[in-house]
């Protein structure tokens, strides 16, 4: 599956420029709900964030998350890179929006970004 639209975000621009040359055809037509998770070092403060790190789209989805903890929304390349740096380079003031893991961590703090977000995912055939 490959995201070609996001319902608050819109159209995923690099999947539509990159299908017509792909060799890809759209076979179908799936919704899949997508979670993030505000994720910061352990001991952050929500109030202490000063910047928050995802992928344009991410930021996009929580940007009413961001804005209430008064933070700066930084692009990356995507969410769990953000997340990597965070746990590689930790620092209270900064946070990433990334999908939370199955097995909770008790290296970080976490709060819900969204609670109800999805996108368009049709199957491509390979």
């Amino acid at each position: 599956m490959i995201p070609v639209e996001n319902s608050i975000a819109g159209r995923v621009a690099d999947v539509h420029h990159l299908l017509p040359s792909s060799g890809l055809k759209i076979v179908g037509e799936r919704f899949k709900p997508i979670h993030f998770q505000l994720m910061a070092n352990k001991g952050a403060k929500l109030e202490d964030l000063k910047t928050v790190q995802s992928m344009a789209i991410a930021l996009h989805q929580c940007r009413k998350v961001v804005k209430a903890a008064e933070a700066e929304g930084r692009g990356g390349g995507d969410t769990a890179g953000a997340a990597r740096m965070l746990s590689e380079r930790p620092d209270p003031s900064r946070a990433a929006i990334a999908r939370p893991w199955r097995r909770r961590s008790t290296a970080s703090t976490s709060w819900p970004a969204t609670s109800r977000t999805s996108t368009t995912t049709p199957p491509a055939s390979w």
